[in-house]
């Protein structure tokens, strides 16, 4: 609110506007990051459980919340699994490893893109650039803060081209 008291009247309403969007879009990303993780953690819970493996029900929690760590997460979350499988049977383990990539590449192809554009309004082809070029760029952070990011450049970019669009009609 401080900062809108230091603008120009006029532009008040309009940042006022823009800041309350890129808010709402990024409480929908936390929403659709959030049902993510839990989606995973059910998944890998059902897939350990049905599998005999010990600690099945903790290894589940753990990848869940793993999975808010983009591009790594997943995999630091599946590799205690897949170890606790290798010490009952290099069999089991193979087929954890089995099972982990069928979770993740499910997970990537299926999920995020719907669930991202679902919660907020990005197409899947952007969260993939979006996600890619924070990940080039910062690394794991860049790529967990890419979709936020481009959801608030998205309103501000909006903003600017409909405001375009009213001042040259009236012009």
């Amino acid at each position: 609110r401080l900062l809108l008291q230091n603008l120009q009247p006029e532009s008040r309403d309009r940042v006022n506007h823009i800041w309350n969007d890129v808010e709402a879009r990024v409480g929908d990303w936390l929403r659709g990051q959030l049902l993510l993780c839990l989606i995973i953690g059910v998944a890998a819970g059902i897939g350990y459980g049905s599998l005999g493996l010990r600690f099945w029900l903790l290894l589940a929690v753990f990848a869940g919340i793993t999975e808010l760590i983009p591009i790594i997460g997943p995999w630091i979350g599946g590799v205690p699994a897949f170890m606790v499988a290798l010490l009952d049977s290099w069999q089991k383990a193979a087929v954890m490893a089995g099972f982990l990539i069928v979770l993740q590449i499910t997970k990537n192809s299926i999920l995020v893109e719907r669930i991202m554009k679902g919660a907020i309004g990005l197409s899947p082809l952007t969260v993939f650039l979006a996600v890619l070029a924070g990940g080039q760029f910062m690394g794991p952070l860049g790529a967990l803060l890419a979709i936020p990011v481009s959801a608030a450049l998205q309103v501000v970019v909006g903003d600017a081209l409909r405001t375009r669009q009213q001042r040259a009609a009236f012009a």
